[in-house]
């Protein structure tokens, strides 16, 4: 084999190497762009619950003084 084979077989098998790269790139985007990610909410919906309590007390403590006035 000449020089000139080689280099281009070489060549070839980098190609076929980065076409058969870039495919498995795009089956793990697809899979990426497939899944599905759900948050568990639970926590933050008890603390935004109890927040909203509390603000609540504090809007009916701060009307009593103002219907004074």
């Amino acid at each position: 084999m000449t020089k000139l084979e080689e280099l281009t077989a070489l060549f070839v098998n980098e190609i076929n190497d980065f076409k058969n790269d870039i495919e498995k790139l795009e089956n793990i985007n697809n899979q990426l762009n497939d899944t599905k990610i759900k948050m568990d909410l639970s926590e933050y919906k008890t603390i935004i619950f109890s927040h909203q309590k509390e603000m609540a007390s504090h809007l009916k403590a701060n009307e009593a003084p103002l219907k004074s006035i």
